[in-house]
């Protein structure tokens, strides 16, 4: 707000002859500003606290289910694997 009002005044639009302008214009940025300011305050939490959490959820509950995909496979190929070569070490009469 310092800096919007101070780069008006610097170009010109605030001048020192008009008393009140830079004043007013001091109070009318601090309500403008103030104005996205209570918006993001508002809306900033529910998103940290409500919708956030949610997502966070489920990506967790993503990996963890990939994980367990990952653990069944690995037991299917070993139990495939070592039946396979049970298989062939009896064909070839290996003990």
């Amino acid at each position: 707000m310092t800096v919007l009002t101070l780069v008006f005044a610097t170009l010109g639009f605030l001048s020192p002859a008009n008393r009140g302008a830079l004043l007013s214009s001091v109070l009318v940025f601090f309500v403008l500003m103030g104005l996205p300011a209570g918006n993001i305050t508002y809306i900033l939490p529910i998103y940290y606290l409500y919708i956030l959490p949610i997502y966070i959820t489920y990506i967790y509950i993503t990996y963890i289910y990939i994980y367990i995909c990952y653990l069944y496979i690995c037991v299917y190929l070993y139990i495939l694997y070592t039946s396979i070569l049970g298989d062939i070490r009896l064909w070839l009469g290996v003990p």
